[in-house]
């Protein structure tokens, strides 16, 4: 079997803080619809451009856009439910902006989306936080991080 790529290695360290959140029910990866959901607090990673910085060597620094969407549901008060949950995801993925990686990556907090509802209830509402996730590879191996 390959080794995971530096994206796949990025996303499963993001996977695994989301899922160390006392109560969350739901980590999943962008593709998800929302009537998907069944569980919540709930959050979905996904990707965006991966942009390259090419150096006078043999390495390349990137920036990858990152974000994490909140998805919350509650008979009454969503708002709050959200802000909280939004709370907790903010403080893990602060709580260590190397994703566990040591020096070989780094996080730079991005905007919320601003919050939106998931149904004509509005029982569930959503938000995205954006961030960077700034990393170094070798030009011919898109696997190997370095520091």
């Amino acid at each position: 079997m390959a080794a995971d790529s530096a994206i796949e290695q990025i996303l499963q360290r993001v996977e695994s803080i989301l899922r160390a959140i006392p109560g969350i029910a739901t980590v999943s990866r962008d593709g998800v619809d929302a009537l998907e959901i069944q569980s919540f607090p709930a959050a979905v990673v996904g990707i965006g451009a991966n942009e390259p910085d090419q150096l006078l060597n043999d390495y390349i620094d990137w920036s990858l856009n990152l974000n994490i969407s909140c998805w919350v549901s509650a008979q009454s008060n969503v708002s709050k439910a959200l802000e909280a949950f939004k709370a907790q995801v903010q403080t893990a993925m602060a709580a260590d902006i190397h994703l566990g990686l040591g020096d070989k990556v780094d996080t730079v907090e991005g905007a919320w989306s601003g919050p939106f509802p998931m149904n004509e209830g509005l029982t569930e509402a959503a938000e995205t936080k954006n961030y960077t996730v700034r990393y170094r590879n070798v030009r011919t191996d898109p696997y190997t991080l370095f520091g």
